[in-house]
Formats: structure tokens, C-alpha cells, sequence
């Protein structure tokens, strides 16, 4: 079944359809005659591509590599780094130490309290180094800083994977005091909080 036009404007829009349709045609069959050539850099394409999907990634692999080899090294060169190893459960230590059994004791000398602080810092770097200063710090319930000092550790350098003990005495600290916070001067990425 076929539609009657109903005005003139619609037998020149079929007409002009059906002229298009021949040219599309003719225009196909012309196609087909010719005979069709692949440009010369599209022959070594596929391999092209697939040397480079390699390339790429072996260039990814080797950054994974890197940055799952060479923590310190990275954060050393990219501090804004340290936050990613971080939320990822990678601690980066740039300091080369740690500060562990953080002892907080109260004692009473002359019927005053004393506040007395002890701990361990060892040397993980695996080479001798300089200790750096600790700054200690007393804490209120809202984490607040309330009092704070700093202890030197050593004159000489330590060697690696030794410790050094410390201990310092605070009389008569402040009421408010909560916790303390232990942290080296040089570096804020070490830190330990305990509760008196």
C-alpha cells in the first residue's frame, strides 16, 4: 500500500527522497568497484598498538614496583606522599627511630607529685644516626596542648638497631593533664600518645 501525497510540497519532498536514494546507491556501487588499499602505517598497526599497551604497562608495573619497594625514598621526594602510603596501612618512618614502652608513672617526692616519663627510642634505620631532640607533650581531655618540653637524647650518633632508654620528671604537672605525646623535633611523622 502506498500514501498519496496531499499537497505539492510533499510530491517534491518524495521526489527529492527518492533522488537521494539513487545517488546513495550509485554512489556504493561505485565503491565496490575500486579496489580497496590499506595505507602503509595501518599494516604495522596492530603490532604497533600492542607494543605500546605493553610499553604502558611495564612503565605501570615498574611504578608499583617502586612505590611498594622504596616508601622513604618516595616520601622523601613527594612529602604529600606519606598521607596515601598512610591510608593504604603503610607507615613511612623518615626519622629512622621509634619511641616505644612509654612508661607515664606518678611518684611523690616530698608529698608533691612528680610527674615521670619513660621509654625507649630505638634506631631502625639499619645505619648509625644522630638522635634527634624529643619534644614531649601533656595533653588535656580534648587533646589539647597544656605543657610541653623537650629532652636531648644523645651527643653521638647511634648505631643501628640500637635503643636508648630516656626518662624525664615533671613536678608538679598540670591537673588537667590527660596524656602525653611524644614526637621528635626534627620530624612530626613518629608519634606516640599514651594515657598517665
Amino acid at each position: 500500500m502506498w500514501l498519496l501525497p496531499r499537497t505539492p510540497d510533499d510530491v517534491s519532498e518524495g521526489l527529492e527522497a527518492k533522488l537521494n536514494l539513487i545517488e546513495q546507491a550509485k554512489q556504493r556501487s561505485r565503491e565496490k568497484t575500486q579496489p580497496r588499499r590499506a595505507p602503509l602505517h595501518q599494516h604495522a598497526g596492530g603490532r604497533r598498538d600492542r607494543w605500546q599497551w605493553l610499553s604502558l604497562g611495564a612503565m605501570v608495573a615498574m611504578l608499583g614496583i617502586a612505590i611498594g619497594l622504596w616508601p622513604q625514598q618516595i616520601v622523601m621526594a613527594f612529602p604529600a606522599a606519606a598521607k596515601l602510603y598512610a591510608q593504604v596501612g603503610v607507615k613511612v618512618n623518615l626519622a629512622g627511630f621509634t619511641i616505644d614502652h612509654v612508661v607515664p608513672r606518678l611518684e611523690y617526692a616530698e608529698g608533691e607529685p612528680v610527674l615521670v616519663i619513660s621509654g625507649v627510642v630505638n634506631n631502625v634505620s639499619g645505619r648509625q644516626r644522630a638522635v634527634p631532640k624529643l619534644q614531649l607533650v601533656l595533653l588535656d581531655d580534648a587533646e589539647q596542648e597544656i605543657y610541653a618540653w623537650s629532652i636531648v637524647m644523645a651527643e653521638s650518633p647511634v648505631a643501628a638497631h640500637e635503643a636508648l632508654s630516656f626518662e624525664t620528671r615533671v613536678p608538679a604537672p598540670p591537673e588537667k593533664a590527660e596524656a602525653v605525646e611524644i614526637r621528635f623535633v626534627r620530624s612530626d611523622e613518629i608519634t606516640a600518645s599514651v594515657s598517665p
